[in-house]
């Protein structure tokens, strides 16, 4: 069995009786929640922690998240008293906080320069993977966006993901790659699974349509409009999306939208969800990010899937378990957005094209 503590302040509180803790590739900053409920020894008075507090929860040894106490609570009867923390990762204030510096504007700066500035007084260190694309030439903080706003905006312009490393830190890059050794196969290490596939965000056919910039050999009409569609064989209803891109591209670009809104919807219909006993596979933690092969003819599957979310978890009747949500790689193939050049605007898609 694993064994978990809390640090605070250089004293390891261990001795949890029940605990949840998530991280998933969808939040930038990992959770949890840790309880502790026993009898009163005579001599003994309840744990002090307090709110606000620098943390630390580690695994076996293997720091998981790193952050603050955010609540306390503490009760108590005339047999036992109780105790729950919850906390989060450093990154969370990220996710709090208003973006504030200096004139909240930077001129040809790359994202990691950015997300350095904006991180920096909140102590977070940022982590980069991968290319981090062309620096932008112009890039503002948008009125009353939070840091996490910010940053995620210039992500999106550059098919970027945010996420938490569990030691602090901000991490800006691609979804994983990396490949468990250890497969999850119905009637052995799968206690119980359930999957879902939910077709209401998929489409027969997507037209993107747009405009681009005239020239001597474009004009008129072919520069106001252009038109690129894609189909999804999966929907065999008619069920027709049409997108406005408000930028000016080319066909090429609109083309490359048409078939991203048919792949991406289509993996993210899949949902499988799985609990495994302990928090451990041969190699180590179950983590986000990382990809696995699922064996499951009960629920017809076959294929390898990406981690999205982990939750560890421990109580009195089921021990230590992870539950997993995983779902096809694809669902988080990612396509640069465009600035958008109205002022005042958050860089978004609508709700109906953004469904992340």
């Amino acid at each position: 069995m694993a064994d978990l503590v809390l640090n605070l302040g250089g004293t390891a509180y261990g001795g949890w009786t029940r605990i949840n803790m998530h991280r998933g590739i969808e939040e930038i900053a990992g959770t949890f929640e840790l309880a502790l409920t026993e009898r009163w020894p005579e001599h003994q008075q309840p744990l002090v922690i307090t709110p606000g507090a620098a943390c630390s929860v580690a695994i076996d040894g293997q720091t998981v998240i790193t952050g603050y106490v955010d609540a306390v609570d503490h009760g108590y009867d005339t047999n036992s008293h109780a105790l729950t923390v919850t906390g989060r990762d450093k990154t969370g204030d990220l996710v709090d906080c208003s973006a504030v510096h200096a004139k909240g504007e930077w001129r040809n700066a790359r994202i990691d320069q950015i997300a350095r500035d904006l991180a920096q007084p909140f102590g977070i260190a940022v982590r980069i993977s991968g290319d981090m694309g062309a620096a932008f030439p112009a890039f503002a903080i948008e009125p009353g966006e939070t840091v996490f706003d910010c940053i995620e905006r210039a992500a999106r312009q550059r098919a970027l993901l945010l996420t938490s490393d569990g030691l602090g830190n901000l991490v800006i890059g691609q979804p994983g790659s990396e490949r468990v050794g250890t497969a999850l196969k119905c009637g052995e290490n799968l206690l119980s699974a359930q999957a879902r596939n939910d077709n209401a965000n998929r489409y027969s056919s997507y037209s993107v349509l747009g405009q681009r910039a005239g020239s001597d050999q474009v004009s008129g009409g072919a520069a106001a409009q252009v038109k690129a569609t894609a189909a999804d064989a999966g929907v065999t209803r008619h069920r027709p999306l049409v997108i406005v891109d408000e930028d000016q591209g080319d066909i090429a670009g609109f083309q490359r939208r048409a078939k991203w809104e048919a792949g991406v919807r289509a993996a993210r219909a899949l949902t499988y969800t799985g609990a495994v006993n302990g928090w451990r596979h041969a190699d180590g933690l179950w983590q986000p990010n990382t990809l696995v092969q699922v064996y499951d003819p009960v629920l017809r599957l076959d294929r390898q899937l990406l981690v999205r979310d982990v939750d560890y978890v421990m109580d009195d009747q089921t021990g230590q378990i992870s539950q997993l949500v995983l779902t096809p790689a694809e669902a988080y193939a990612l396509l640069p957005v465009p600035a958008k050049k109205a002022p005042g605007r958050k860089n978004r898609r609508d709700d109906d094209e953004d469904f992340f």
